[in-house]
């Protein structure tokens, strides 16, 4: 009876421990699905904004002032010009208030600007720009001196290299400068609790996040120990939940990090998984 008793414990343990398993397994695919819930609007973002750089950098009037400085045309001329630039910029910004700026400058010296002033441009993604060959590269790192006008905002870039619309040669580069609040926007409302969301991009740099002072930084100030290999999944290991999906355009991948004790809590499943010596993986990180 004794031997018997032991064996009905061990085999209600397992049984539990089963039903555990199964159901914090349940509650990470369910994680999973509602972060991803964040794609249709984050990718609606990244078109918008691309949209905006299309148009400015296939205008008439900006491939017109472009050529002026390339073609050392009076300066009398390149203001008439600026001022017709400046219509068509500005028509292309109505009901888009996440472009805060625009720059426009070649190898030698800026162009054009709207919002922002430049003091000084950032030229050290030229040769990427010119290796992309038109596509737009993200990033949350500019060198160059600006000076924001109104209130202090954290900041993403897209730079692309502008093509002549009559040769297809690249004659200039440009710069939109988005405020990254914009972005937080279409995650902030699964943030509970101690989870905290990143949005990496292709090259591993944070461009944004629901804690600030990482932006900019590599994955590994969000406590990311590798980038995700697989387009979605999630991993636990400890008291860590790690989910994420990627974004084949433009690259990006967007990862939330859960207290595995408050998201398995939330659920009423106990804390007995997070225990394990091994951790259990769904897909490699």
């Amino acid at each position: 009876p004794i031997k018997s008793s032991a064996a009905s414990d061990v085999y209600k343990r397992q049984v539990n421990y089963n039903i555990r398993l199964n159901t914090n397994t349940n509650t990470c695919e369910t994680n999973l699905e509602i972060l991803k819930q964040t794609r249709n609007g984050i990718s609606n973002f990244i078109n918008d904004i691309k949209l905006v750089s299309l148009n400015v950098g296939t205008d008439d009037d900006v491939q017109d002032l472009i050529r002026m400085y390339n073609h050392q045309v009076s300066t009398s001329e390149k203001e008439k010009q600026r001022v017709d630039t400046s219509f068509r910029v500005i028509s292309s910004l109505e009901a888009r208030e996440s472009v805060r700026s625009i720059s426009i400058f070649n190898k030698d010296e800026i162009i054009y600007q709207y919002g922002d002033f430049v003091l000084k441009e950032d030229r050290q993604f030229i040769n990427d720009l010119d290796q992309l060959d038109g596509i737009p590269l993200w990033t949350g790192i500019h060198e160059g001196e600006t000076t924001s006008y109104g209130a202090f905002y954290q900041k993403l870039y897209l730079l692309q290299a502008i093509k002549d619309m009559r040769t297809f040669e690249v004659i200039a580069y440009e710069r939109l400068t988005v405020d990254e609040a914009d972005l937080r926007e279409h995650y902030k409302g699964l943030l509970e609790g101690k989870s905290r969301i990143v949005i990496l991009g292709s090259d591993g740099k944070i461009l944004s996040a629901s804690e600030k002072d990482i932006l900019g930084k590599d994955y590994t100030a969000a406590g990311i120990k590798s980038l995700p290999e697989d387009d979605h999944g999630y991993q636990i290991q400890g008291d860590r939940v790690t989910t994420w999906y990627s974004l084949e355009e433009p690259g990006w991948t967007v990862v939330k990090l859960d207290s595995a004790k408050e998201l398995f809590y939330s659920n009423m499943l106990g804390l007995s998984l997070i225990h394990i010596s091994e951790p259990t993986r769904r897909t490699p990180i």
